[in-house]
């Protein structure tokens, strides 16, 4: 009896040590819940900020050593490009292209990998680059599953857009003549309304300066323009320079439209 008792003991606690084993098996490896999936990319994501330039389109920021610069310029119709972000594995070199991308944000939805990559954002009109960052460095580890970069999109000065834009004034303001100092590559053409256009010009920021005159004997007399102003035209790769922007200057409506009233003074 003492020896079936004795064997009793034993038995009970040899279960007792195998569960404890089994259940402390467990806390001495991490489970899989607990480590990063290998099979699972990182992500990458973030927002689109603009360069500071001149005259841009009127969703961009804009600063100037002279500030009246950008308070009356012209600007291209933007809403036609299209944007992407690509990221370059520094230890390989193989790209892999954001999965989002619109005018705002960009994002890559677990389809990198750990490393250092340089990323860089693009926003294209068909193949001609219209806005393009400075490439980024950013290093991705799966401490961290999930990252966020904000990309500066720039306007490219490499290519070619075009130009046309009317300009018109009241009937009643007293204007009949228009003179225009543009840049080479810059033509205007009389007609109420007048036209400022260009045809394949270089890309960058234009200024043109426009005098109103009663009538062209006047100004040909030298007299004071009944009004003057000057323009900053901005010239983006693949786009037509098409829209004053939006209540700039007294004589640009809240549709864009070049129109000078009544000469006040000033």
């Amino acid at each position: 009896m003492k020896n079936k008792f004795h064997a009793f003991l034993y038995f009970t606690a040899t279960v007792l040590l195998l569960l404890n084993i089994a259940s402390c098996s467990g806390i001495a490896s991490p489970s899989e819940q607990e480590s990063p999936s290998a099979s699972r990319g990182l992500s990458l994501s973030g927002r689109f900020s603009l360069a500071e330039a001149s005259a841009v389109p009127s969703e961009y920021q804009t600063d100037t050593n002279a500030s009246q610069q950008a308070s009356r310029n012209a600007i291209p119709d933007t809403s036609t490009l299209t944007y992407s972000v690509s990221a370059t594995n520094a230890s390989n070199g193989n790209i892999v292209w954001a999965t989002n991308a619109n005018s705002t944000s960009y994002e890559f939805n677990g389809n990198l990998t750990a490393g250092t990559w340089e990323i860089t954002a693009y926003a294209k009109q068909s193949t001609a680059v219209v806005l393009q960052s400075d490439p980024k460095t950013v290093t991705l580890s799966k401490l961290a599953m999930d990252a966020s970069e904000s990309l500066t999109l720039a306007p490219s000065t490499s290519g070619s857009g075009s130009i046309d834009l009317t300009v018109n004034w009241a009937s009643d303001s007293g204007i009949g003549y228009c003179n225009y100092s543009t840049p080479a590559g810059i033509t205007t053409t009389s007609g109420q309304p007048d036209k400022i256009t260009a045809e394949s010009i270089e890309a960058g920021i234009y200024t043109v300066t426009l005098s109103f005159y009663t009538s062209e004997d006047n100004y040909n007399s030298g007299a004071a323009p009944l009004y003057k102003c000057t323009e900053y035209l901005a010239v983006y790769p693949g786009l037509e320079t098409n829209t004053w922007t939006n209540e700039t200057a007294p004589h640009i409506d809240a549709s864009g439209n070049f129109n000078v009233q009544r000469h006040r003074g000033g």
